[in-house]
């Protein structure tokens, strides 16, 4: 294997993954590690060379006291090399059960929200192929289905950003002999040597496995790989041709269609859609969907709650939508407001104290008893359970009584169910 990983080899990874615009923006996440600290040294050569703006984000994870001082220090050392930062605070809220999997949802939460507010399309991350071997040998003892054992995907589509990993098919020794040529100061986490960690423990059984076993254990990754593609392509033909969504949210599946497919794909498609009903940041659990398939096998008219969603099978179709909201009141703004991960409200007024809330039982009863409002919504699809997941307009603390106020929403866009397939 050659050691030193070559610029050219790199940047063509990144052309294979996303078509360039003129004058790309590129956010980087940097922990200090020799892995994040090669990854932005490249980057800044690509970005030099194609006149991309190149920002690195620094985590200030607040698990550990110096972790404010790392965070500065590492901002130093790339504004030596001349790399622009930026320093993005977890809020101090101890962790005290699952901390590596906590944190991680706190650090790419920090992150994507900073993509999606600046404008940075693409969010780099220098996940390499150690990783991806750890996290293989992981998911596999954890019993994971076929789509968690094809790893890390090179390219994740969020509503936020375009998550990037470059760096999937090098190895960390050849980061590290890559890196030297850069710098030689970098920050280690303890915590990446710390056994009561699964992925540490793994990490060492993968450094101490000889070089045909470690051949064997990729070859299985990229078997598995393939055949996740293979279940994607099935997935997304069916969600083209069998799926309706209407601007609030109500998808309809056709059953006729869904049955001549097999469980597993069945059980994607299922997680994927209740997922982008619920507003949700995880998918359901495999074992509560096969579940549910058991029972749609032996009954065509039936209401069933799965991932705080209702899903309702009447014959040739099944409508899936979340059927209540625990969501808290926010304030519209003056443009664009987002509320519950799933509804978009395009501002309508002007100068009003308008709000955005979960529909109240008074305002639900007086909804579904409003002639108009019911002739109005039937065309929609709506029923009394669908009503429960919409959001409602409050002017102070009165709801608004005008029904056409919902088409000022719209659900996030379709696309979102397709965002975390077409690996790559």
């Amino acid at each position: 294997m050659k050691l030193e990983i070559n610029q050219d080899d790199f940047e063509n990874n990144i052309k294979k993954l996303i078509i360039l615009p003129p004058r790309p923006k590129f956010l980087v996440a940097v922990s200090g590690g020799a892995d994040s600290f090669c990854l932005s040294m490249m980057l800044k050569i690509f970005s030099q060379k194609i006149n991309a703006e190149l920002i690195a984000a620094i985590i200030d994870h607040k698990l550990r006291r110096e972790s404010t001082e790392e965070a500065a220090f590492v901002a130093k050392l790339l504004a030596k090399e001349g790399i622009k930062s930026v320093i993005l605070t977890r809020e101090n809220i101890p962790i005290v059960s699952a901390v590596q999997h906590k944190a991680r949802e706190d650090r790419y939460s920090l992150l994507k929200n900073y993509a999606k507010q600046y404008g940075f399309p693409y969010l780099f991350i220098a996940h390499h192929l150690d990783d991806q071997l750890e996290t293989i040998m992981q998911r596999e003892e954890s019993g994971v289905n076929l789509v968690g054992n094809a790893g890390i995907s090179s390219k994740v589509v969020s509503q936020e950003a375009i998550i990037l990993r470059p760096f999937l098919n090098y190895s960390k020794a050849q980061i590290l002999y890559t890196i030297k040529k850069f710098t030689d100061t970098w920050i280690e986490d303890p915590s990446n040597q710390n056994d009561k960690y699964t992925r540490v423990v793994n990490r060492k059984k993968i450094k101490a496995m000889s070089a045909a076993d470690k051949q064997l254990l990729i070859d299985k990754y990229q078997m598995n790989f393939k055949n996740r593609v293979e279940l994607e392509k099935k997935a997304i033909e069916f969600l083209v041709q069998g799926i309706l969504i209407n601007k609030f949210g109500l998808l309809k599946l056709n059953l006729r269609l869904f049955d001549k497919y097999e469980d597993n794909i069945k059980i994607f498609i299922l997680r994927k859609l209740l997922k982008f009903a619920n507003g949700k940041n995880y998918e359901v659990k495999i074992e509560k969907v096969k579940f549910f398939l058991q029972k749609l096998n032996s009954n065509d008219s039936f209401k069933y709650s799965l991932g705080n969603c209702l899903l309702k099978v009447k014959k040739e179709t099944i409508a899936i939508y979340k059927n209540q909201n625990i969501s808290g009141r926010i304030k519209a703004n003056s443009s664009i407001t987002f509320w519950d991960n799933r509804f978009v409200l395009s501002a309508f007024w002007q100068n009003k104290e308008i709000f955005i809330d979960k529909m109240s039982k008074e305002t639900y009863f007086s909804k579904i008893k409003d002639k108009t409002f019911k002739k109005y919504f039937e065309n929609y699809g709506f029923d009394g359970d669908f009503i429960w997941g919409l959001p409602c307009l409050f002017q102070k603390n009165m709801p608004l009584k005008n029904y056409a106020q919902w088409q000022h929403f719209n659900y996030k866009s379709a696309a979102a169910i397709f965002m975390g397939f077409f690996s790559k």
